[in-house]
This record gives C-alpha cells, structure tokens and sequence, in this order.
C-alpha cells in the first residue's frame, strides 16, 4: 500500500524511491515526482546562481 503524497511527505519520497529503484513504474505518483523533481532542478538552480553572485562580489 502506498502512502500518499499529503499523508506523510518523508514516507512517500522513500517509497517512490524504492519503486523507482525496482523499475515498478506502475507504482510511481508520476504527478507529484514530476512536480517535485521540477521543483528540486528550480531551487538547485536559484542556490547554484546566488552563490555564483556571492562568489563575483566577494573576489
């Protein structure tokens, strides 16, 4: 049984780890992962670029 995405956030992310990992496609929220790798690429993005400009500043 899969828990869902607004039950208990942490548990859901090692599930759809681990079904990920064992190529059960059929099991992923394909919705929320997208949602939230999307999410993850914008904020590593936004990090990576402030600290860039940290960087530029301070030399």
């Amino acid at each position: 049984m899969s828990t869902g995405y607004e039950e208990d956030f942490f548990t859901w992310t090692q599930e759809q780890a681990t079904y990920l990992r064992q190529g059960r496609l059929d099991l992923l929220d394909l919705e929320h992962l997208a949602e939230e790798v999307g999410d993850m690429g914008k904020s590593e993005t936004l990090g990576l670029g402030s600290s860039a400009r940290r960087g530029t500043a301070a030399s």
